[in-house]
């Protein structure tokens, strides 16, 4: 279960970075 929650955690952070810049 923690590794979905770092999967998730990951996907989230590349989002916000990939996202706005």
């Amino acid at each position: 279960m923690h590794r979905y929650a770092i999967l998730a955690a990951l996907s989230v952070l590349s989002g916000c970075v990939s996202g706005p810049d």
